[in-house]
């Protein structure tokens, strides 16, 4: 993918989430950056009145594969559902079932959805 389209794709990725924190109370907090050379997002998950600071982080092959999904500053385990403490939780989008048409804002979304109903 040459880098016009990959631009075109962070950019669509930067809207949907923009609509996601306008549309959904349970998110707030969105903040672009880079971390070691990759795009990442920090967001403020909003579960049961629990605050939860997440990173989702885009890999440099994106969207060829899945974002990941972080604790920001925690090293408990959240989730039975997460590789380890403080490591990545296991959402719905995977590598192993990976379509390019999954946006950041859905990882997000996956994101909630499991802690919510854990």
């Amino acid at each position: 993918m040459c880098i016009v389209e990959r631009m075109a794709r962070y950019s669509a990725d930067r809207v949907a989430l923009a609509e996601l924190e306008s549309n959904e109370s349970w998110l707030e907090n969105v903040a672009w950056r880079f971390e070691g050379g990759s795009v990442a997002v920090d967001a403020d998950l909003i579960v049961g009145g629990d605050r939860r600071a997440v990173t989702l982080t885009y890999p440099n092959i994106f969207p060829s594969a899945p974002p990941t999904v972080k604790p920001r500053g925690d090293a408990t385990r959240w989730s039975p559902h997460q590789y380890g403490a403080g490591g990545e939780l296991c959402l719905q989008h995977r590598p192993d079932n990976w379509e390019e048409s999954i946006t950041g804002a859905d990882m997000l979304r996956s994101a909630w959805t499991l802690l919510a109903t854990e």
